[in-house]
């Protein structure tokens, strides 16, 4: 298995530069004058940082156990941070469901955004480890 520091830099790299996509695209569609589809951006760009937080915590949870091989923790770092992508994403889905129920095309969109990128992330992870 791949350590902790080559996961986290191959799925931050990966992270950093969809981010980076997402900025230059927010600044294209504001000099466009499409607020609405700048603001989609913006929560794609806020789901890759949560993202990124989330995996600078499992690294700190994991590398605070003393009594772990590295690949014992580089093992755990993974379930850890998997774990993320089923737990999160569960209120996007309850919104998302309801928006659908209640016809909120703005919530709706918004909240598939939210899902499309976790899945993506939890894909790119899930090669990485492989």
């Amino acid at each position: 298995m791949k350590t902790i520091e080559v996961i986290k830099k191959e799925y931050l790299d990966f992270s950093t530069e969809e981010a980076e996509k997402c900025k230059k695209q927010i600044q294209v569609l504001k000099q466009e004058d499409k607020e609405d589809e700048a603001n989609l951006e913006k929560v794609k760009l806020n789901i890759y940082e949560i993202f990124e937080t989330l995996l600078a915590a499992s690294e700190k949870k994991v590398l605070n156990q003393k009594n772990m091989t590295e690949e014992e923790k580089a093992t755990a770092f993974c379930e850890d941070f998997f774990a993320f992508f089923d737990k999160i994403p569960i209120n996007w889905r309850i919104n998302y469901e309801k928006a659908k129920e209640y016809n909120d095309v703005t919530q709706y969109v918004i909240e598939e955004n939210k899902l499309f990128v976790a899945e993506q992330l939890k894909n790119q992870f899930s090669c990485i480890i492989k």
